[in-house]
């Protein structure tokens, strides 16, 4: 080998070791996040939460089942710290059905089943906020609202 390609070699050496150290993979920096949710003092049976982040810092829009009125979330699949907005819908019957692995009558069942939605001022247009803090315990507990039933 003469030494030009040995100095080729070398530099081409460096620059992949270079490179690989950039790729390594970075911890996440998602915090865990529990909580509790009620509509009017009643436990949320099944519906969603979603934290839309009001920054950019904040890292991605993210959204979470809510079970009896409970949601728990590790780190690794948590929220990243910043301030949010907190929002909150209930789940169909029928979805929730499908979920849980009915069978297709179960599901057409449940279809029938009346549906209540979460007030839009939880929802849509909520105002709910949560601010989620680096190797905190982070604890969301939410009393909302039904929206009026449509007739």
């Amino acid at each position: 080998m003469n030494s030009r390609t040995f100095l080729a070699l070398c530099g081409l050496a460096i620059i992949l070791n270079l490179s690989h150290y950039g790729c390594r993979k970075q911890p996440s920096p998602g915090q865990a996040f529990s909580g509790h949710v009620t509509v009017e003092g009643e436990p949320l049976k099944i519906g969603t939460l979603t934290l839309k982040p009001l920054s950019r810092e904040a890292g991605p829009k993210l959204a979470f089942r809510i079970q009896d009125g409970n949601f728990q979330v590790p780190a690794e699949h948590g929220p990243w710290p910043g301030e949010f907005q907190v929002r909150i819908a209930s789940i169909p019957p029928e979805l929730a059905a499908m979920l849980a692995g009915a069978s297709h009558e179960e599901m057409a069942k449940q279809a029938r089943e009346p549906h209540r939605e979460v007030s839009d001022q939880f929802d849509a247009n909520s105002e709910l906020r949560m601010t989620i803090q680096q190797g905190e315990e982070n604890i969301g507990n939410f009393d909302v609202k039904w929206a009026p039933e449509k007739k």
